[in-house]
């Protein structure tokens, strides 16, 4: 395998937009209508996922944290749905001292290069609660707004903000939060064609405002994009969230741009930690190991070279005899142009040598583990290059 695992560097920028509370169902559905040509744009030329898990529970406040930092909260210790600007979380944080708030991909990204240019943009004040005094920010934007028609406004000039920073600051790292659709979903439920298909649209727009941005700034061609969501919905009136379940727990996820592969449906489990260590894994940082989460190679260029095909191996249940699960065996493979999985039965030898399906499963296990060792047997190193040192400080607030 090359040294340089897929997708490590290619991007001189990176920009998270996230939408807060839009169930995947929801956004299949602008786009099949034809109501959001620019996450349609993304998607087809990216790699994406509907089924990208949320940490539990499906709450807002948390998730982002998860999303920000690449931990679960029982690492970052936010369990809370919402929180004050003061952060006084009941749950101290793994080997912090109390009150410590967790690095994120921001004061991460800082570690590795001190003078990067980094922005947060964001309308939901309990956010500034997960950045402290933003020490690892060149830009921390709140348009505050805390209800459907106030985020309507208030995010429209938040873009605004976003779209002129792109051009001006040209940030390394930046990130777009809009809450209209969370606070929207609230009052009128997912399933209301009237009241929410219109703002789904209208966030839309907003996000094609920020790729023309991109174009006139001659960033696009160096920047990855990836639009996510923190939780989906509840149902039958898909109005709330705060549970356990799937449609409350799976979220939609697009990432597009430089290395990325194109059309791609991503087959592998992905969580919402996954969100920072891919974001600086494309900037060429490594994660540090604070970081849960996995940068997600099969969503570059190159990583179908590096995996062949092969993914999860799925075993088929027989209750013909003992030696029918050998047969059964099927290697799945995780990508694909149509992003479906073709399947090729395992070949046994018979007898008493070693089965062909032995000899390629382990080959491919092998393969596998490499991929996911790589991540932490290169935090061992020491910054060189933009490379983390592997361990970023977490900030204790002042006063």
């Amino acid at each position: 395998m090359s040294a340089t695992p897929p997708g490590f560097g290619v991007a001189q920028h990176a920009v998270l937009i996230g939408i807060d509370g839009i169930p995947p169902w929801v956004l299949n559905n602008a786009i099949s209508s034809g109501s959001a040509p620019a996450l349609a744009a993304l998607r087809r030329r990216g790699a994406w996922s509907d089924d990208v898990r949320a940490t539990q529970p499906s709450s807002s406040l948390s998730n982002w944290a998860s999303i920000l930092t690449g931990a679960p909260p029982e690492w970052h210790g936010v369990h809370t749905a919402a929180q004050s600007n003061k952060p006084t979380f009941p749950v101290r944080p793994a080997t912090y001292p109390a009150g410590t708030i967790w690095p994120n991909m921001f004061t991460s990204a800082r570690e590795a290069r001190s003078n990067a240019s980094t922005g947060a943009y964001f309308s939901w004040p309990p956010l500034g609660s997960l950045l402290g005094q933003s020490d690892g920010l060149n830009a921390s934007v709140l348009r505050a707004c805390s209800s459907c028609e106030k985020c309507q406004t208030a995010e429209a000039t938040l873009v605004a903000d976003f779209v002129h920073a792109l051009k001006k600051q040209r940030h390394l790292l930046s990130w777009l939060y809009l809450d209209v659709l969370d606070e929207c979903g609230h009052r009128y439920g997912a399933l209301d064609r009237e009241q929410y298909a219109p703002l789904v649209a209208m966030v839309d727009s907003w996000l094609g405002r920020v790729l023309r941005a991109l174009h006139a700034a001659k960033m696009m061609r160096s920047t990855l994009v990836l639009v996510l969501s923190d939780h989906g919905r509840a149902a039958p009136d898909f109005k709330q969230h705060g549970g356990f379940t799937t449609d409350e727990m799976a979220v939609p996820w697009i990432l597009s741009g430089v290395g990325v592969r194109e059309g791609i449906s991503l087959r592998w489990p992905i969580s919402s930690t996954d969100a920072a260590p891919t974001l600086l894994h494309a900037l060429g940082i490594t994660p540090p190991v604070q970081m849960h989460g996995r940068a997600v190679l099969e969503a570059f260029e190159g990583f179908e070279a590096v995996i062949n095909g092969v993914g999860w191996r799925v075993r088929a249940a027989s209750t013909r005899n003992q030696t029918a699960h050998t047969r059964g065996a099927r290697h799945v493979a995780a990508s694909g142009a149509s992003g479906g999985g073709a399947a090729a039965r395992a070949v046994s030898a018979s007898g008493h040598g070693m089965s062909l399906g032995a000899v390629v499963g382990g080959g491919a296990a092998l393969l596998l583990l490499a991929v996911l060792v790589y991540p932490f047997a290169s935090r061992a190193l020491r910054r060189g290059g933009g490379i983390s040192t592997g361990f970023a400080p977490g900030y204790v607030p002042r006063g």
